[in-house]
């Protein structure tokens, strides 16, 4: 079975996200959002670990993390204001 320290050795540096996003509005958006969601987005996006990885680095279920992705693209999505159907796709 494989362990947390097998998917992902060191600290979520979140602050890579925040340094990539050049976006005054969508920066706002994310330093709003939880340290869960961050970690989700950052786990995902930055360091390209699926939600299976990402349950078990962070100590949460793969869909669990999955749900928290998704959520956080639709309001992300939603606040940029992509119209009713944001957050349908990625």
């Amino acid at each position: 079975m494989m362990e947390a320290h097998d998917i992902f050795w060191g600290k979520i540096d979140t602050e890579k996200l925040f340094a990539q996003v050049t976006d005054n509005k969508l920066l706002h958006i994310l330093k709003s959002f939880s340290a869960l969601h961050i970690k989700v987005l950052c786990l995902r996006i930055l360091y390209e670990k699926t939600f299976d990885e990402i349950g078990m680095a962070i100590g949460i279920s793969g869909k669990k993390a999955e749900n928290t992705y998704y959520n956080v693209i639709k309001k992300i999505r939603r606040e940029l204001g992509e119209g009713k159907d944001a957050g349908k796709r990625i």
